[in-house]
């Protein structure tokens, strides 16, 4: 890809809701994540994110929202686990040149909205989702994260 991959953002994986408190408490006590919790019946998710980390639990809320439609689905029809990963790009055109020309298209275009509960963290966020690729979800995306606005993690017991 001409966009210069960056590295990977974030990866998406897509839980029943009635599992995510469970899964994201195992996740932080195996692995230290420090999940926010993030509810959105515009959005028709409940989420639990660890954005430093790079790890998102979706749990869809019905087939309502804009999102929730897309991740009940995919659940139905594979499961809990693995929905999606997320490129950081430097150059977002020439990522979008680079699927179109490949033969690939653009399924939708993800910009902040302004009332994220992580809004306030990038100074630029410009997602573009593509067909998937023998099944597997991806997106290329330019974000520029203000380091200063990191959530500082919370103490652990090292006991525990």
């Amino acid at each position: 890809m001409t966009g210069n991959v960056l590295g990977v953002n974030h990866v998406s994986l897509v839980v029943h809701e009635h599992n995510l408190d469970a899964v994201a408490d195992k996740w932080e006590r195996i692995l230290g994540l420090d999940f926010e919790e993030i509810n959105s019946l515009e959005l028709g998710l409940r989420m639990k994110v660890d954005l430093d980390a790079g790890i998102e639990l979706v749990a869809p809320l019905g087939s309502t929202g804009a999102h929730g439609a897309l991740f009940k689905k995919h659940l139905d029809e594979h499961g809990e686990g693995f929905h999606s990963i997320i490129f950081r790009v430097d150059n977002l055109g020439e990522a979008r040149r680079a699927i179109t020309e490949s033969g690939n298209t653009v399924t939708r275009e993800i910009r902040l909205r302004g009332d994220e509960p992580w809004f306030d963290r990038y100074s630029e966020f410009v997602a573009l989702a593509f067909e998937p690729i023998h099944g597997i979800h991806a997106s290329v995306a330019r974000i520029e994260q203000i380091p200063e606005r990191r959530r500082q993690p919370k103490q652990r017991d090292p006991g525990t």
